[in-house]
């Protein structure tokens, strides 16, 4: 309220308020309650939508967390094979490189014997 407002009385959702500066003369305006009571109620409303939303969101969070936990624990599980795995596969790997170098020598020795075979054949 302004400084100098008096609430003069109140009558079914309307409050009277009066201007009182020391003139003798007051004037008085009616103001409707409901109006601010709606305000009120929508605010409450949207404050109750945000907190609901947020609260899903909360819970959304939460159901991601106990997910992971889960997967973590799965991968946990998991781990002592998938590390076997790996360190087959790493020696397969060693394995193929050292097969493809010992071919890569007997593919020239063969060209070196194919062409002596050759020469000795035109001879």
């Amino acid at each position: 309220m302004n400084r100098g407002s008096v609430i003069l009385g109140m009558n079914r959702g309307s409050v009277m308020l009066g201007m009182n500066r020391g003139i003798p003369d007051q004037t008085t305006i009616a103001v409707s309650m409901n109006p601010i009571l709606l305000k009120l109620r929508q605010r409450r409303q949207d404050h109750s939508e945000a907190l609901n939303a947020r609260e899903a969101e909360l819970q959304k969070a939460n159901d991601q967390i106990e997910e992971n936990k889960e997967m973590l624990d799965k991968l946990m599980m998991e781990e002592p094979n998938t590390k076997e795995r790996f360190q087959l596969y790493q020696d397969m790997r060693a394995y193929i490189k050292d097969l493809l170098e010992c071919l890569s020598e007997k593919v020239s020795i063969f060209r070196k014997i194919k062409n002596e075979v050759r020469k000795k054949e035109r001879s």
